[in-house]
């Protein structure tokens, strides 16, 4: 048989033999396949090991790759366009074999390469900057917070950073971590998120990161965040019901927005103060009070919004109020109780205001629990009691106002009065000052020196609008004391100097209704000439003052005088007796 083979591969051309010699050479052709990298890694990081491959020239094609660490298979690798990759964790120190083995299809061929990588312990935390802060730190306005981490000692790269502000830690929503611009496993980069600091002053700024090796560092910073410059006021959105029904409580509310944090909002109906109303938000939100108005008919309403800085914005509405027919079983409301601070061993005017849908009969006062007399009434459906009282000893004293209508309903109100002994760290308290003039030239009746200021106990300085306000406490200027700049200045200015109830009426340039003054700068319309005729006189319309527009926020605005029983001239003149207890 051997020889008949001979014979045949004899008779073959001499190109069809060489052919033929050489096909088993093709079959045993074997892969090229390169080392794998990397040769030094972190231990117990994750890590992508990478082979190149390809055939001999004429061998057959690569099928599939498997990994082995220290002779131990991993698994199969993933195979693209030459290159073959896996990645695999190292957990221990040292030297390990990591080897790549390639197979042909039927795995009738094979080949392989190895190297020998250096797995080192990562112990190094990560390295952070000081803080930016994107923009500059401004209270109310959002901020990023940022630092520059490093890991670049070839580390086992960052894993997550935590901010906390304030002793609170501040979480993402979803991962809970600052942002990391390399992302997980980078070596570099910078961690940030946004904060708003709801306050000025100083602050506690701490970001924690780790590496994935779970080394961990800490740095800290205490910030100042300054006062914003705002001049942008609160925005009011319409006021809210436009009807009601009579002594029913209603729902008033209007929403609000501001730059930087609206802080209070109050509501006024015809022009007086109700109360403070409930908030909720701060940049944008809604403010609501319940009210109740006293009887059918048009009321107008008004509400002010004070952000941070004390800017406020305003907006009026209309209500219209029909009368439900009912049983009268409505509590009168007692609004206010006015002042908020005395002076111990002082008789003192305590105001309260009150609404009824049908009308007060009786008011009562009591201070510390314990009723301390029957309050005098203007008005009925609304008006305003008063009692006089001197509060024995300095400190907080809990005043309550019970005001009941003929049905037998009571209201009560309240509040929180401080007394305190009338003292002033100034010379001049209770005095009257002025600019020391010129002693040259000719002196302008607009020079400064001719403003004349009194000095409260609270040692602030307070303007006379106009002579006309000023006449209506003194007769002359005796007494007025020249100070230096220096020394007037030193003085911090206060309110101005209201006028005197009771000695003249007052209405403002731009409005037609004509006021009486009640104290503490309370104007109250009067309603009729024959009102005014019987409070003046005859000659009621030569003591009415004009008072600019400037000075409408110098006054608050109480119940309607329609009758002569509804002010008392005289008292009102004599309940005070000077500025300071006025102010």
């Amino acid at each position: 048989m051997k020889n008949t083979l001979l014979r045949f591969a004899a008779a073959l051309t001499p190109m069809l033999a060489i052919g033929f010699l050489a096909s088993p050479a093709l079959a045993y052709a074997i892969f090229t396949i390169g080392a794998p990298t990397p040769s030094a890694i972190i231990v117990s990081v994750p890590t992508q090991f990478s082979s190149t491959y390809s055939a001999s020239v004429g061998g057959s094609n690569v099928h599939h790759c498997n990994l082995s660490l220290d002779g131990t298979n991993q698994g199969a690798m993933t195979l693209t366009s030459g290159t073959a990759t896996k990645t695999i964790t190292i957990t221990t120190a040292g030297t390990h074999e990591v080897r790549t083995t390639c197979y042909d299809k039927l795995e009738t061929y094979s080949a392989h390469n190895q190297t020998n990588v250096s797995v080192s312990a990562d112990t190094s935390a990560p390295s952070l900057s000081p803080f930016s802060f994107t923009p500059a730190l401004s209270a109310g306005t959002p901020t990023t917070i940022s630092t520059y981490y490093s890991e670049s000692d070839f580390g086992s790269g960052i894993q997550s950073c935590i901010l906390t502000v304030d002793g609170i830690e501040l979480l993402l929503p979803g991962s809970g971590l600052m942002t990391l611009s390399g992302g997980i496993g980078s070596l570099t980069g910078t961690a940030s998120k946004d904060h708003t600091f709801a306050s000025s002053g100083s602050h506690p700024v701490v970001v924690e990161c780790s590496d994935r090796a779970g080394n961990t560092e800490t740095h800290t910073e205490t910030v100042t965040v300054p006062i914003p410059v705002d001049t942008i006021t609160p925005t009011i959105g319409a006021i809210s019901p436009t009807t009601a029904t009579a002594a029913a409580s209603t729902a008033i509310s209007a929403s609000f927005s501001d730059n930087i944090g609206v802080t209070a909002c109050t509501l006024h109906v015809n022009g007086v103060l109700a109360g403070d109303m409930t908030r909720a938000g701060t940049t944008s939100g809604s403010a609501s009070m319940d009210y109740i108005f006293p009887s059918a008919g048009s009321y107008s309403t008004q509400v002010n919004c004070f952000d941070l800085v004390g800017n406020v914005g305003m907006n009026t509405g209309t209500v219209t109020v029909t009368t439900a027919s009912t049983a009268d079983t409505i509590s009168p409301t007692v609004l206010s109780i006015n002042p908020s601070s005395v002076t111990t061993g002082a008789s003192t005017l305590l105001s309260a205001t009150f609404a009824d849908n049908v009308g007060v009969s009786s008011c009562r006062l009591y201070v510390n629990s314990a009723l301390v007399g029957v309050m005098g009434l203007s008005g009925t459906t609304a008006g305003t009691a008063t009692a006089s009282y001197t509060f024995p000893s300095n400190g907080n004293h809990s005043v309550k106002v019970n005001c009941s209508d003929a049905a037998g309903n009571t209201g009560t109100y309240t509040r929180t009065i401080s007394a305190s002994s009338l003292s002033s760290t100034s010379p001049y308290a209770l005095q009257l000052v002025k600019l020391a003039c010129p002693t040259y030239g000719i002196i302008s009746v607009n020079d400064p020196c001719k403003a004349v200021y009194y000095v409260g106990i609270d040692g602030k300085r307070h303007a006379f609008p106009n002579e006309k306000a000023y006449f209506t406490w003194y007769t002359g200027f005796d007494g007025v004391l020249s100070l230096d700049s220096s020394t007037l200045s030193s003085m911090p200015l206060g309110t101005n100097v209201t006028y005197r109830p009771g000695v003249r009426m007052v209405k403002f340039t731009t409005l037609g209704r004509v006021y009486a003054v009640s104290r503490y700068g309370t104007l109250r319309w009067v309603a009729s000439e024959s009102a005014a005729t019987s409070l003046y006189g005859s000659a009621w319309n030569t003591k009415i003052d004009d008072i600019s527009d400037t000075f409408f926020s110098d006054y608050t605005f109480g119940a309607d005088i329609n009758t002569a029983a509804d002010f008392n001239v005289t008292s009102e003149a004599s309940t005070v007796a000077s500025i300071n207890v006025n102010l």
